[in-house]
C-alpha cells in the first residue's frame, strides 16, 4: 500500500540533545560552586554571637596542615569536682593570638606572630597569606 502524506505521523521523537544536558549539568556544578562559596564566605566574615565567656585556658596552639591558625580550649567549671565544660574557639588575627599567648605563657618566638600580622596585608590574593608557612612558601 503506497505511503500518503495524511498517513505520515512524521519524524520520529528526538531524544533530548546533549547540548541541553551538558549545559544543565554545567549550570548546576557552577551554581552549587557560587551558592558554596557565597555561604563560607557569610559564616567567615558575619559575627554570630557576641559576648564573653570566663574559664581556664587549658590548650592553645598553631594548628593546620596548609594553613596554620592558632586553636584553643577554654574549660569553664561550673563547680568543683565536676567535669568542665570545654568551649574550643580560634584565633584568626594574629596579635591577639600573640597577647593570649603572653597570657598563657607561651615562649613562642615573637617573630612567628609579627611576620602573621605583616602579611595580612589587603593586596594578597592567596587564603592562607595571613601566616608565615605560606607566605615563605611564595618567596
Amino acid at each position: 500500500m503506497p505511503v500518503s502524506a495524511a498517513n505520515n505521523p512524521g519524524p520520529p521523537p528526538q531524544p533530548p540533545r546533549r547540548s541541553f544536558i551538558k549545559r544543565a549539568i554545567f549550570t548546576l556544578l557552577l551554581s552549587s560552586l557560587v551558592l558554596g562559596g557565597a555561604w563560607t564566605w557569610v559564616t567567615l566574615s558575619w559575627s554570630y554571637s557576641d559576648g564573653d565567656r570566663a574559664g581556664v585556658l587549658q590548650k592553645f596552639s598553631r594548628k593546620g596542615w596548609l594553613c596554620k591558625t592558632w586553636e584553643g580550649e577554654l574549660a569553664q567549671y561550673v563547680v568543683a569536682g565536676v567535669a568542665p565544660q570545654i568551649w574550643e574557639f580560634s584565633v584568626r588575627d594574629p596579635l591577639i593570638a600573640e597577647q593570649i599567648a603572653k597570657q598563657v605563657g607561651i615562649t613562642a618566638s615573637t617573630k612567628a606572630f609579627r611576620q602573621a600580622a605583616s602579611a595580612t596585608r589587603p593586596t594578597t590574593s592567596s587564603a592562607c597569606s595571613a601566616f608565615p608557612s605560606a607566605e615563605a612558601a611564595r618567596s
